[in-house]
This record gives C-alpha cells, structure tokens and sequence, in this order.
C-alpha cells in the first residue's frame, strides 16, 4: 500500500502496543487500559482507509518531491512500487511439472552456460604456480602486511551491503552483519586475513544458489529462455568482496568507454551519449550509420585464465589472487 509507512506503520506500531499491554493486564473489557486499546486500533483501521482513499495524492506526492530533489533514482523507485515488482511463476517449465524436474532442468542450463568458455586445466595450474612463486619469492613480513585485513576495512565493507538480502543457504541475511556488534567485526578481521594468508576459505563461502526469476512479465513465464539466474551468494563471502574492492580499487579500475557495473556511472550515460550524439548529426542534417553488437550473456561466459592474467600484471598482491584461484576452483552451485 502506497504511504504505509509513512502514515499507517507508526498508528500500527502504537495500536500494538496498547494491545499487548491489555493483553498483559488479562483483556479487561472496562477501564483505562481497554479505553487506549480500543482508541488506538480503531485509529489504525482509519488510517487504513484514509491512505486508501488519498492513494493517488500520496503518489504524486511523491513524484512531485523526486523532481523537486532531482533525485532520478528516487523518481523510478517511485515508479516501480506503482507498476509492482512481483514476479508470477509457473508450475510448469518446458513440460516438466515437479520441482525436482523442474531444478533439474535449470541446472543442466546453467551448468551448460557456465562452462560454455573452454579452458586449459594446465594453463589454470601454471598460473596457480606462478602465483605461489611470487609468494615464495617475496618477503614474509611484506606478505602479511599487504594481506592484513583491519577493522576500519570491514566496517567500511559493511557499509556497502544492501539490507534484507539473503545468503543462499537461507541462513543469514545481511541485517546480522549490518545490525552486529564491533566485536563481530573485529573477529571477521581475523577471519579474512588467516583466509589470505593460507589461501584458503571455508565452505561455506564457496557455495551458491541459484534462483531463476522471469525477465519478461509479459512473455511466457512457463519457457526457460524468459528466466535468468539470480546467485545468492554467502553473506560474509559478500563482505570479503567489498574489502577486497575498496582496498586494491586503484588495482581494479574498468575502462572509461564501460558505464555499467561500475561506482557512480550507469548505462543511462551511454544511451544518452548515443541520443546526444544522433541529435547533433540529425539537426545538422547529415545522415547517422550505427552498429550494434549483442553480446549474449556477456558476463557469464567469462576467461578465468585471462582474468587472472589480468590480475597478475596489475600487481594485485599474490595471497589475493591465491584465494580467488581457490574460490572459483571450490565454488559449487545448486538451483533453488
């Protein structure tokens, strides 16, 4: 409902709570503490209907203080909560019916898609040698230095998780780190840098589960091809990225011509280079040529040999490398 929490969460909590406390006091039918029960659950049932009634005046509302704070991003989130964002599913996918057919289905696509970009088993184990070479070759105490995970470095990781999402093993949600003590922090500290250090990760961080969502509401929800995977990963492997992000970020850094997948920028940008860049042509009247190139899932087929190449002529710290190598060579994925 449009304006609950705004205006009819705060008369719910307090009916609530009223509630309880005539609970408490044996469910009088007199007196003060069910006159307060009484007044405060019928305010939350009026509150109801008046956001009911002003729903479309709330909404411009809203709109109109998007604009007002020239906050784009605010505006379509506006948007999507008056389209709706709940995807329908189907109980059948491509003939099959069951649940177990069904995840077996999508498993056998995905594990298809995944491995569909061949490598060398050898060049993977010489660039685990090279790696563990660079280890050797360096000196111990500059090792654990680079590879020392503090506590600002978590907390500043934290910081960057979104709330209410889920790990794929339905165990812990990000609201446990981000709502936790210091004391939590400091020991996943201790926890990342011993992972550096050995090059090794628990288990648990290297599974996954894979949930396929429809892409498109208006196609048909019963075909695979209108689904994509979404990977919930595990909760504290999502913390350790973010580490490893912000403190070798001048080590990662994307090439200016990409827009999408990278901090303050959007794909937004690139549509409005290209239509800027048609209107100058097209007003002073000169013809436009343009080719596009579709990349079908472009980020899943991915060249992990070039990729660590890649990381390892950036200078990223070998203990780093060594437990990616570990993580990708551990992963295993299964399909809720």
């Amino acid at each position: 409902m449009c304006g609950w929490s705004e205006y009819v969460e705060p008369v719910r909590q307090e009916s609530l709570f009223w509630h309880g406390i005539w609970d408490d006091c044996g469910r009088p039918r007199t007196g003060v503490v069910a006159d307060c029960m009484r007044r405060t659950r019928a305010k939350y049932h009026y509150t109801i209907r008046q956001v009911r009634k002003d729903e479309s005046r709330i909404i411009r509302e809203r709109f109109a203080n998007a604009l007002a704070g020239s906050s784009s991003r605010n505006f379509w989130i506006e948007v999507k909560k008056l389209r709706g964002n709940k995807a329908s599913f189907s109980k059948v996918v491509d003939g099959c019916s069951d649940d177990q057919s069904i995840s077996a289905l999508f498993a056998a696509k995905y594990q298809e898609l995944y491995t569909s970009v061949p490598y060398d088993p050898a060049e993977l184990e010489n660039i685990a040698g090279e790696v563990d070479d660079l280890i050797s070759q360096s000196d111990g105490s500059t090792v654990v230095s680079s590879l020392r995970i503090t506590f600002d470095d978590v907390v500043q990781a934290v910081g960057r998780l979104k709330p209410d999402k889920s790990d794929g093993l339905n165990v812990l949600s990000t609201n446990h780190v981000l709502l936790s003590c210091d004391m939590l922090y400091v020991h996943l500290s201790f926890l990342f840098t011993a992972m550096l250090i050995h090059g090794v990760a628990p288990r648990d961080f290297m599974l996954s589960s894979i949930l396929p969502i429809p892409k498109n509401k208006l196609a048909s929800v019963s075909n695979s091809e209108n689904y994509r995977g979404i990977a919930l990963s595990s909760i504290l492997g999502k913390v350790l990225d973010h580490v490893l992000l912000c403190k070798y970020s001048d080590k990662l850094c994307t090439s200016e011509q990409q827009f999408g997948f990278k901090r303050q920028s959007s794909t937004n940008m690139c549509t409005l280079v290209l239509k800027e860049t048609l209107s100058y042509y097209v007003s002073n009247r000169s013809n436009v040529f343009c080719s596009f190139l579709d990349v079908s899932k472009a980020f899943d087929k991915v060249h992990y040999c070039k990729l660590f190449r890649i990381l390892i002529e950036r200078k990223v710290p070998p203990g780093v490398i060594r437990i990616l190598l570990n993580l990708y060579n551990g992963h295993a994925v299964r399909v809720m």
